[in-house]
């Protein structure tokens, strides 16, 4: 899981990646310097709410990019978690978008992978 999120830290313009559970807990992260482990796991409490309210208003939402001044944040909603990737505003989003599809993909087929989830998975509040 962590190799993963290293992948995803090597496209160009990302600072940082962490996955949540479904209540913003951290699973694995490969963080931005400077966030800590409160920080990020607010960060992901907001992210959860965030797209579960996208959800139930626009039917199959699963990601959303959030616009800062001088970042960027892609959020995936894998239904057992929450991927969340940091990035500056250059990131080029649709190749960041298919370096996460491949490597999500990769994670559906690895035992290991799906039994962390699984472990960590909750309902969403």
């Amino acid at each position: 899981m962590k190799n993963g999120l290293l992948e995803i830290n090597q496209v160009l313009g990302v600072w940082g990646s962490v996955l949540c559970s479904n209540r913003g807990e951290l699973i694995e992260s490969v963080p931005p310097t400077g966030f800590n482990k409160t920080t990020l796991e607010d960060i992901g409490r907001k992210a959860v709410d965030l797209l579960s309210s996208a959800e139930k208003s626009v039917t199959g939402s699963t990601e959303a990019v959030i616009h800062y001044s001088e970042r960027k944040m892609f959020l995936v909603d894998l239904k057992q978690a929450i991927l969340i990737v940091f990035c500056t505003p250059s990131v080029d989003i649709p190749l960041l978008r298919m370096t996460v599809n491949v490597i999500t993909t990769r994670w559906q087929s690895d035992k290991k992978v799906q039994r962390r989830l699984e472990n960590a998975a909750v309902d969403r509040i």
